[in-house]
């Protein structure tokens, strides 16, 4: 996962949260085969780009970084873009539960 993230220029920050970061799962959360790994990232703009072209990068990169995930990482990730500005939903978990799992230098 450490290398995915380094390889990607703009990730600079990427935290498990969720369950699995707590170690607590919820009565709804029924043990299943193919257990999920909430991972949530942050970009950054390169030198001379906006924050939005990074955002839209990671949009449009999502799905491709997801299935690459799926081949390092033997359970099914759910990746999530987390913005701290403007995120209502992932980035207040990331900052109350999330374990940061690597951090660019």
């Amino acid at each position: 996962m450490q290398a995915w993230a380094a390889s990607e220029a703009r990730i600079t920050r990427v935290w498990v949260f969720g369950s699995r970061a707590t170690g607590l799962r919820t009565p709804k959360e029924a043990p299943d085969l193919v257990p999920d790994l909430d991972l949530g990232f942050l970009v950054e703009p390169l030198p001379g780009e906006e924050l939005g072209e990074a955002i839209a990068y990671a949009m449009f990169n999502k799905a491709w970084w997801t299935e690459r995930l799926g081949t390092v990482i033997p359970v099914k990730v759910d990746l999530r873009l987390a913005q701290p500005k403007t995120d209502l939903r992932v980035w207040p978990a990331i900052k109350d539960r999330g374990v940061l799992i690597f951090q660019r230098d």
